[in-house]
């Protein structure tokens, strides 16, 4: 799944294979998207967008904070466990094992009749990955983490008595460290920060009793990271330790989400299907004041591909105060095999989550677990970095675990 603060973003970009991996094997999609901010939203496979009216409505719909009708806070806490394992030219190993925690933090309530304002701190980018130093491709990467991070601030108005629409404008915050070895002992380091503006919109539309459709759009940004390059050599190495200023860019993709669902007595069925333009990664460029480590290109062809994330999700009201969730998400690929690394994998997604959401009182509990799996990724053209190629086959399985409170005032 997707492991917030994790995933590796720097050799895939400035090597002509990894420079951005980030643990996407723990990634809840494809390219560098966590995709899961709320517990009840995981639960339900994320096909949430045309029925969600709460506080986290400021990521998944801020049409759906007009919904609201008293203040609330709300925290998300995602935990994630899995592994990626490679086994190929290279022969065979695996990364190392990690559990990452992501917290997602909403707050927000009603401020007149129809009208309501949210706050969220969300990250749905970014992770981490790390393999033991000596593998054999650690050219390509072995160590790198990417945290972005956003601060959210998203308005909903009940338009009509059918029709809601809301928007908000974010601020994003990357940190990403990466880590290449090339000779025995040897490491070339990466460490830069940067920062980025976006905003999204959404509506919700109810034409009838029981039916509800939604869209919603979320803007790209590209976030210029700088600091510096470390070179630190060994005594296999031929290279001298260095330092340097350095800088990349990372574009971020727009995505547009549609959303219908349906009420059926006791069931609330919900289809969502989102569609990212990671086209907008094409050549990473390194810049760097001077070269600390010559054999590293300047630039790399990624050549990523738009993705998709088709997402169902099913509540079944058990009680007047409990609800029991099911749900399913595929995501297509976006990163190509020749553009994949150990740091950064990437192939079609599946996760089914089964999920609970209790109410007592002012406050709330939910609860979900999900099962996550990637197919197994077949690399044969991968090219050749410093005499290594990334061919061979990338498996992995993970499982994560979803808390949410939210507290009513």
């Amino acid at each position: 799944m997707h492991q917030p603060p994790s995933h590796s973003l720097l050799f895939s970009f400035l090597s002509s294979i990894a420079i951005l991996g980030i643990a996407t094997e723990y990634a809840a999609g494809t390219g560098l998207e966590q995709a899961y901010q709320s517990a009840k939203g995981s639960a339900l496979g994320n096909a949430v967008i045309a029925t969600i009216d709460d506080v986290s409505a400021i990521h998944h719909n801020p049409a759906g904070l007009a919904k609201l009708t008293d203040f609330e806070f709300q925290s998300q806490t995602l935990v994630l466990t899995g592994r990626t394992r490679y086994r190929g030219d290279l022969g065979s190993f695996k990364n190392e094992p990690i559990t990452p925690i992501v917290g997602s933090l909403f707050l927000g309530g009603r401020i007149a009749d129809g009208l309501g304002i949210g706050l969220g701190i969300t990250a749905p980018h970014g992770l981490k990955a790390e393999y033991d130093r000596n593998i054999p491709n650690s050219s390509l990467g072995y160590d790198g983490s990417l945290e972005h991070i956003r601060y959210a601030l998203g308005f909903g108005w009940q338009a009509t008595p059918t029709l809601a629409i809301g928007g908000s404008i974010y601020y994003a915050h990357d940190d990403l460290e990466n880590s290449l070895g090339f000779f025995p002992g040897d490491q070339w380091r990466y460490s830069g920060t940067g920062d980025g503006w976006g905003w999204s919109a959404g509506l919700q539309w109810q034409p009838r009793e029981g039916h509800h459709f939604a869209l919603t759009y979320r803007s790209g940004m590209t976030i210029e990271t700088s600091g510096s390059t470390t070179y630190t050599g060994s005594t296999f190495s031929p290279f001298p330790s260095a330092t340097s200023e350095a800088s990349t860019a990372f574009p971020y993709p727009d995505q547009f989400l549609i959303g219908y669902a349906i009420e059926v007595n006791r069931w609330l069925f919900e289809v969502n299907v989102q569609h990212t333009e990671w086209d907008r990664v094409r050549t990473i460029t390194r810049n760097e004041a001077s070269p600390v480590f010559p054999l590293l290109p300047v630039s790399s062809v990624q050549n990523w591909n738009n993705s998709q994330f088709y997402s169902f999700g099913a509540t079944y009201q058990w009680k007047k105060d409990i609800e029991l969730r099911f749900g399913y998400l595929h995501g297509t690929q976006s990163v190509p095999d020749r553009a994949s690394s150990p740091l950064l994998t990437d192939s079609p997604y599946h996760a089914v989550s089964v999920g609970i959401g209790v109410e007592r009182g002012d406050w709330e509990f939910d609860a979900s677990v999900i099962a996550n799996w990637r197919e197994t990724q077949n690399i044969s053209t991968s090219p050749v970095n410093a005499g290594i190629s990334n061919n061979g086959q990338y498996k992995t399985r993970s499982v994560a675990f979803h808390f949410g409170v939210t507290r009513h005032f």
